[in-house]
């Protein structure tokens, strides 16, 4: 399944791999989201002798399910499927490869320079697929290990389910003196599964339609009024409220249909793998108190921390131009 094939002197060394990355990322959702979908319908499906599934015993959301154990053997076919497709392209680039799930109760441990690190939540919304058989999705990053003594590079990522899929790749190098990024950039792709197996390339952010729309997750009561400012200021703009948030909310955020979502408590790197795609394309991330998050850099510095269970990021507002930002939300 090889999405595009320029060459290393087109793209430069990042674009390269990271193109491939992103083949191995779409290959593991791919797989997840196939196997759950399969599972959901048909409980005649055997589970197959990879399919055992070690849950961590910190993980914070529902007990792990059949459905669960189905989508984590099918992410690692995938997974091994996506390797194999671009051994070319990695070839002695990249030594080692490692895979770390959500549900796989992975701790931190010394990686070898020159590995490749898959991050992946095969199946974000167990209750929903249980209860509704919608608002889940299938998540992979894919990012490089140089050395014990330079941070992870963040290369590529992938999210699939409901109606519109998307993935992305990194093209922007760190500055050599900085060792920051000047401005993220990359390639954001979708693709819509029932009218066309290909990937297309989105220019940028879409100008928001809904005024004033926010989604945020108030499932419990603290996460509720947490958030009840933001749905108040929503409401004041003549705007609407959405209880949901996360990976599956990445397609509405991207093309206008959501303008904000708001996250009021610390988050785990794979389950704020949407800002990445939204930034690369101009978006605009704070933290709760109004200052700029630098996604990228964030993401990166724990990517190469195999817990699970961390939840490195803060709590944060994603927003494009035209929608609630921090300065009407603190006024209304």
């Amino acid at each position: 399944m090889t999405l595009e094939s320029p060459s290393e002197s087109t793209l430069g060394w990042l674009g390269y791999v990271g193109q491939a990355a992103r083949t191995i990322a779409i290959s593991t959702v791919d797989g997840a989201h196939t196997a759950a979908v399969q599972g959901l319908l048909d409980e005649a499906v055997d589970i197959e002798e990879d399919g055992l599934l070690v849950e961590d015993v910190r993980h914070a959301g529902e007990p792990a399910r059949r459905v669960d154990a189905l989508a984590e053997s099918g992410a690692r076919r995938g997974h091994r499927q996506g390797i194999d497709t671009e051994r070319d392209v990695l070839g002695a680039r990249i030594k080692h490869f490692v895979y770390t799930s959500e549900e796989s109760g992975t701790r931190t441990q010394i990686l070898p320079d020159r590995t490749l690190i898959t991050r992946v939540d095969p199946l974000d919304g167990t209750t929903n697929s249980l209860n509704v058989l919608a608002g889940f999705c299938s998540e992979a990053t894919v990012d490089f290990h140089a050395s014990r003594h330079t941070r992870a590079v963040h290369l590529a990522g992938a999210i699939v389910g409901g109606t519109i899929d998307v993935s992305w790749v990194n093209t922007q190098p760190r500055n050599r003196v900085t060792q920051r990024y000047a401005r993220p950039s990359g390639a954001v792709y979708v693709r819509v599964p029932r009218l066309s197996p290909q990937w297309a390339r989105i220019p940028g952010l879409r100008e928001d339609r809904q005024t004033a729309t926010v989604a945020a997750v108030a499932s419990s009561k603290r996460r509720a009024e947490a958030v009840t400012r933001w749905v108040e200021a929503a409401f004041a703009h003549d705007g609407r409220a959405y209880n949901l948030g996360g990976n599956p909310i990445l397609p509405a955020l991207l093309i206008g249909q959501i303008g904000c979502v708001v996250e009021p408590e610390h988050t785990k790197l794979h389950d704020a793998a949407f800002l990445i795609p939204f930034v690369l394309l101009g978006g605009t991330v704070t933290t709760w108190e109004g200052t700029p998050l630098d996604v990228l850099e964030t993401y990166e510095q724990y990517a190469g921390d195999l817990d699970a269970s961390r939840a490195p990021i803060p709590p944060y507002v994603a927003y494009v131009e035209s929608a609630l930002t921090p300065v009407d939300q603190a006024a209304s």
